[in-house]
């Protein structure tokens, strides 16, 4: 939100980065609500954080983002979906925040990712080729009707930011919009305040740009 706002609320933004580091689980290389126990979805928010922070001159330490690697390759299932934590049931949102701590650690890092961690990157990118839909929720071998929103988000945010313009042959923007605007109630909102918030940021094709870099989605494209 801060980063959306502008490049005045730099500070604030390394504050908070600070802040993350500082409180970063390293005995399992997540992140947690607070008091809560650690989980790659959390983990998720706080990697996007720091990628915003890098903007605005933070330097994560590089060991942080050597932990995260490791630890999406563990919550990594043999046929490449991931774990929201240990033991846990692969699912499609937890692929999609493996898939993008990934790519922002190896950034961060400036180096190549490992032949075992571009293995982990086409598994991943795999089964989400092979479970995509914008109908349902793919969660371990089946669906799921919750989370749709959510999953939602995290199709757009990994399509976007690896350049995706079709995934398994699917048009995933016109699809994935279409089926949002259906879903959309009478008074504009889809549901409660969350998933309003998530259908939007797939339908702005939000990623991680400023309002005025942003290219706006249509369905007429």
């Amino acid at each position: 939100m801060l980063n959306a706002l502008g490049e005045e609320h730099g500070a604030r933004i390394r504050h908070i980065c600070a802040w993350l580091v500082e409180h970063f689980r390293d005995d399992v290389g997540l992140w947690g609500y607070p008091d809560g126990v650690p989980d790659l979805s959390n983990t998720q928010y706080a990697a996007l954080a720091l990628k915003v922070g890098e903007r605005h001159g933070y330097r994560t330490p590089p060991s942080i983002w050597k932990r995260l690697i490791d630890t999406v390759m563990r919550l990594q299932a043999e046929g490449g979906g991931v774990r929201y934590r240990g033991g846990d049931l692969y699912r499609a949102t937890m692929t999609h925040a493996g898939l993008l701590i990934l790519r922002f650690a190896h950034e961060a890092l400036g180096r190549k990712p490992s032949r075992k961690a571009r293995d982990a990157v086409k598994r991943g990118q795999r089964y989400v080729e092979e479970t995509f839909s914008v109908d349902r929720t793919p969660f371990g071998r089946g669906w799921n009707k919750n989370q749709y929103y959510y999953y939602m988000y995290g199709l757009e945010r990994y399509a976007q930011y690896f350049g995706l313009k079709k995934i398994a042959g699917h048009d995933w923007y016109r699809e994935g919009a279409e089926a949002l605007l259906a879903r959309q109630h009478d008074d504009g909102f889809w549901g409660n305040l969350e998933d309003t918030a998530f259908a939007i940021l797939f339908l702005r094709r939000a990623k991680l740009t400023p309002p005025d870099a942003r290219e706006l989605g249509t369905v007429e494209e």
